[in-house]
């Protein structure tokens, strides 16, 4: 009851009445490799938080937000060995000096009165600081998403290891009952503890599928296909 409880709730995330034709695998999918490369900051922009942030930096002075949209790509996230976050700061830091020249004195050119110009320029620091705790909090929720499933993969190697052990033990349990030279019970034991192994590659693999999810979530969506694959050229030192 319970699997065709699911059947039909998979059924209705695909737009589906019924899940007749709907059919469950029975394997997990495999994940690529994480790009070597850092992922650009860029991609923080499709996140509806920072989208929203942004917006509101826009609509306080868009010339700000122009520049600021022109500095992201140039920071690279953790993928390849952690972000730096001096990079963040020296970001932010160099918009708020830009604000206090080029960038906001044109717009009081004509005698407009200080306080305004004083005003304007704390509400434009407001939405900038807004907007930089954002982009923290992004950055902290893909770092946090990478070192899980960098944790995650070492885990499914152990299991897999332990589940390769596990396996030949039965085998060799298993080939001394038939010969007759071992009892059932060592085999039943050893069946026993295949299935154990089983079922932690199995959670490690889900863990490390979770910890994949939760980074495309983090990152507001998927990355271009071609950051999939590894590009050597292009690889960190």
């Amino acid at each position: 009851a319970q699997r065709q409880i699911l059947k039909r709730q998979l059924a209705a995330l695909q737009g589906e009445v019924i899940a007749s034709s709907l059919t469950i695998p029975d394997h997990l999918p495999k994940l690529p490799a994480l790009p070597k490369i850092g992922l650009p900051g860029d991609l923080l922009a499709q996140r509806p938080d920072i989208r929203a942030a942004q917006a509101r930096l826009a609509s306080a002075d868009a010339r700000v937000n122009a520049a600021l949209s022109a500095k992201l790509p140039g920071l690279r996230l953790g993928v390849s060995g952690g972000y730096q976050s001096f990079e963040i700061d020296e970001l932010f830091d160099d918009i708020i000096w830009s604000m206090t020249g080029s960038i906001i004195t044109p717009l009081f050119q004509g005698g407009r009165l200080e306080a305004e110009q004083r005003r304007t320029e704390a509400v434009l620091r407001e939405q900038l600081s807004a907007l930089k705790e954002k982009v923290l909090t992004a950055i902290h929720e893909v770092e946090n998403s990478i070192s899980a499933e960098r944790s995650a993969t070492r885990q499914l190697k152990l299991t897999r290891d332990q589940l390769d052990s596990a396996q030949r033990l039965f085998d060799s349990a298993q080939n001394r009952y038939v010969s007759g030279v071992g009892d059932f019970l060592t085999t039943l034991t050893a069946r026993q503890g295949l299935y154990s192994a089983e079922l932690a590659t199995l959670a490690a693999e889900r863990s490390q599928l979770a910890a994949r999810v939760q980074l495309h979530r983090s990152l507001g969506g998927s990355w271009p296909d071609l950051l999939l694959h590894e590009r050597d050229d292009h690889d960190d030192p």
